[in-house]
């Protein structure tokens, strides 16, 4: 490496760029710095750590952009400064957004979201600490020739006026987000809303995830200081940072005391030891005292997070583990002393599981808080007579929906819910509110809807923060949804029509099977 330095033999020898794929610990280091120090001015230095703040998709933004629209209580702009949003001020972009209002009769349904984002500034990248140092962003270059330097043209900015004019450029939008916003505000003053719980999902996809759902996660805050993270799957830790942004997001992990695991499939558990890993540093960051959390799971996922702790980086104090199996209701095997010590540490009046019909060592839940509020979660499952047992009475059952009601038999050999199936769950249980969740990725914007969502059943989204008295506003987001993503459900419906199309041409084959086998008899 030294040749590449100041003491090189020749010109053509000298670094012009060295990438730093280092963390800031290192950088900061003073062997590292008199290291770099090495080089040359004309070196230039990239560096690639978590500095770098960018969080990905664009995608991920546009939605939540959108679902804005539809109310700022449920789904607020997410807090990750990570990609800078474009400053718009006049020409085309603010024509057309008045050419949108003019089409609603009353421009003040949308003036608080388009007043929020005309206070929006452009919020650029950090600055190095001092030259040469350059951060990179999202499809920033860096040109060796003919001239050198960095070009940030092709990095992602938001444009939120973009967002928001493809909406509502949508025909009857405009109307029907004025009908909703009337009815949302009546709504509300009739209901009974404290702070908590209060879910956040941060997955609602099944399998892997994509760019408008990520695999199964749900974070409940049970109080101000605690909450419960509800299976965690890939990318979840980066959902949390990317909801709370980096002014919060600390303080949140921070508090969270418990994480439950349902099963061991990995669109569930496999960004754990990521969690893990974020909270620690959290703790660190803020100088708190290190205390483990809670992980209600299966026991067998100790082979993997042991494993893992063995060959890789210490984990095993970042958690004490209780099995899900010694919380059965029918068959607690935990001795009273001990989960009642557990129950006070997590401000919970009970905590029981029991197991749910998917692969094997699978589990539902039953969470009560300390004010008597009861929160079932399905996990994954066909439907279950035991989850209807653990799950009497609850205030919001959370249940999953992977496939429509057409997919029946596809639902039976993944071991999975149809909506209708979940749906009737939640009426055996007598659960005050229904919540739908897990959606195969076909429907990665809009399950199809059918009779039996009725006014207790709501639809989960990733980045939808919705506090227990406010689940009997989400039926009323249906008609506005509908129209909001026209063209998916569009497509939906054409692919239903010709799934039962196929299936009555099988049928009637198979009629005429059956009547030419009984002629030759």
């Amino acid at each position: 490496m030294k040749k590449h330095q100041r003491f090189a033999t020749a010109d053509d020898l000298v670094a012009s760029l060295v990438v730093h794929f280092t963390p800031t610990e290192v950088v900061e280091h003073p062997s590292y710095k008199k290291w770099i120090d090495d080089f040359p001015p004309s070196t230039q230095h990239l560096i690639l750590n978590e500095s770098n703040t960018c969080m990905g998709s664009l995608a991920v933004h546009r939605i939540q952009y959108k679902l804005n629209l539809l109310s700022e209580e449920l789904f607020p702009i997410l807090g990750d400064k990570g990609t800078p949003t474009v400053n718009e001020v006049a020409g085309t972009h603010v024509n057309k957004k008045q050419k949108c209002e003019n089409g609603i009769e009353n421009k003040d349904v949308i003036n608080n979201t388009q007043n929020d984002l005309e206070n929006l500034s452009v919020q650029s990248r950090p600055q190095s600490p001092s030259e040469p140092y350059i951060y990179a962003n999202t499809f920033c270059s860096m040109h060796l020739r003919p001239k050198k330097g960095i070009d940030r043209t092709l990095s992602l900015k938001l444009n939120p006026h973009e967002f928001i004019n493809e909406t509502m450029e949508v025909e009857d939008f405009p109307s029907i987000l004025q009908e909703l916003k009337q009815s949302l505000s009546l709504h509300r003053k009739n209901l009974n809303v404290t702070d908590y719980p209060q879910m956040l999902f941060l997955g609602t996809g099944s399998c892997i995830p994509n760019k408008t759902r990520n695999t199964s996660g749900i974070l409940v805050a049970t109080d101000a200081s605690r909450n419960i993270l509800l299976d965690c799957g890939e990318g979840t830790y980066g959902q949390i940072v990317r909801f709370f942004g980096p002014d919060k997001v600390d303080q949140v992990l921070c508090n969270v005391n418990a994480i439950y695991i349902s099963h061991l499939h990995a669109d569930h558990h496999i960004g754990l030891i990521g969690f893990l890993q974020g909270r620690r540093r959290a703790l660190e960051k803020l100088e708190v005292d290190r205390s483990p959390v809670y992980l209600f799971a299966p026991k067998q996922i100790m082979a993997w997070l042991s494993f893992y702790d063995r060959c890789f980086e210490n984990i095993r104090n970042e958690f004490v583990l209780v099995p899900n199996g010694e919380l059965l209701y029918h068959n607690h095997t935990m001795s009273a002393i001990t989960k009642a010590s557990i129950l006070e540490e997590l401000g919970l009046q009970d905590i029981k599981t029991c197991y749910v019909r998917h692969c094997p060592n699978a589990f539902g839940v039953s969470i009560v808080t300390k004010d008597g509020h009861k929160l079932t979660y399905s996990g994954d499952t066909m439907p279950a007579e035991a989850l209807v047992e653990l799950g009497q009475n609850s205030d919001v059952l959370i249940h999953e929906a992977t496939m429509e009601d057409e997919l029946a038999q596809e639902a039976i050999i993944k071991m999975h819910s149809t909506t209708t199936q979940a749906i009737e769950i939640g009426k055996k249980m007598d659960a005050k509110n229904i919540l739908l969740t897990h959606f195969s990725q076909r429907y990665a914007k809009l399950p199809r809807f059918n009779d039996n969502f009725a006014e207790n059943v709501g639809i989960a989204f990733d980045n939808m923060q919705v506090k227990l008295g406010e689940l009997p506003l989400l039926p009323l987001l249906y008609p506005a949804l509908k129209t909001m993503f026209a063209e998916h459900y569009e497509e939906l419906e054409h692919k239903a029509v010709k799934r039962q199309l196929k299936l009555e041409r099988e049928r009637s084959l198979s009629r005429d099977r059956h009547s030419k086998q009984k002629l030759k008899t």
